[in-house]
């Protein structure tokens, strides 16, 4: 994925402050799905109240789990319960608070018929469709898909079903699938990643400048949105004397 994110709403003056927010995220977490869901709804927000100004929107592949196992056939309160080593009762009592949490951002979570997957091959259809300047129509499709749904989206096949429905050359997709064309860019994600000490996700990044993790509420997003625009104000305010 290119450094520069895409644009996520045209200026209505060129000459206006720009804010860039990068946002890296596991496509089978489910914070990562609730906080973008709220950063989409935050850089609405903020667009409508300064039309002026653009905010890019970029997206970072970082894989919580990149040993997981397709093949794995347990539940979603099973897994959890293995990975925290509590009950699966305790499990399905989590989940049930971040389905909740899902619902007050206006997702609709089934870990009922969630399927375990491995991640990468969604990651790299990720920056295949960011060719396409697709890729934040694909990355709410992946995790529709996933958390919704219950698709299996470490498989090949499911994966060109989601390029399909959204639009994408199946057959190009397919290619770069198969040939990992993309696993350099997800890899180096990742590295910067580490580079900045990112532990979790979701994480968000404001111009290069103030990070922000977890699955902020939109009206958090919105006061960083803000501040970050003033701190962009006020430094070009101090390069033009």
């Amino acid at each position: 994925m290119p450094d520069s994110p895409a644009p996520a709403q045209q200026s209505s003056s060129d000459g206006a402050p720009a804010l860039r927010v990068e946002t890296w995220i596991d496509l089978a977490c489910p914070w990562s799905y609730i906080g973008l869901s709220n950063l989409l709804a935050a850089v609405q927000r903020f667009s409508e109240e300064r039309p002026e100004n653009r905010v890019l929107l970029g997206l970072r592949s970082y894989e919580l789990n990149p040993d997981a196992d397709d093949a794995d056939a347990r539940s979603a309160a099973q897994h959890l319960a293995d990975i925290k080593g509590i009950t699966v009762s305790q499990a399905q009592t989590e989940l049930e608070r971040v389905t909740v949490a899902a619902a007050d951002a206006g997702l609709d979570f089934h870990f009922d018929v969630l399927q375990q997957s491995n991640t990468g091959l969604a990651h790299e259809l990720l920056h295949a469709a960011r060719l396409d300047h697709r890729e934040r129509e694909v990355a709410l499709a992946l995790f529709h898909a996933h958390f919704s749904e219950g698709r299996h989206i470490g498989r090949l096949e499911t994966l060109e079903e989601i390029a399909g429905e959204q639009g994408l050359d199946v057959a190009s997709i397919s290619r770069e699938l198969t040939t990992h064309s993309h696993t350099g860019e997800v890899q180096a994600d990742e590295r910067r990643a580490a580079e900045l000490g990112i532990s979790s996700v979701p994480f968000f990044l404001f111009n290069d400048r103030f990070g922000a993790s977890g699955a902020q509420p939109v009206e958090a997003l919105l006061e960083v949105l803000h501040e970050v625009l003033h701190e962009v104000q006020t430094r070009v305010g101090a390069d033009a004397r």
